[in-house]
């Protein structure tokens, strides 16, 4: 799978508010940072981090959903 596949598989599932998705997309060991997370997560950390955004979003923005530039 190349990287724009990669990608749009990872914003569809922020957009489906599916934390495992989301960390299906990670490679192992892989990790993720934005301006809220502190610096980088991985591992453990990163899957709890993701089920609380995934909750987060799903009752703060219902009807949120992230599109990708990508064509």
């Amino acid at each position: 799978m190349g990287n724009i596949e990669q990608t749009r598989r990872y914003f569809k599932a922020w957009s489906d508010r599916d934390a495992d998705a989301v960390l299906a997309t990670f490679i192992e060991g892989g990790t993720y940072q934005d301006c809220m997370t502190g610096g980088p997560v991985a591992g453990d950390a990163m899957e709890a981090m993701a089920a609380i955004k995934e909750e987060g979003i799903a009752s703060f923005f219902e009807d949120v959903a992230t599109k990708s530039a990508l064509h």
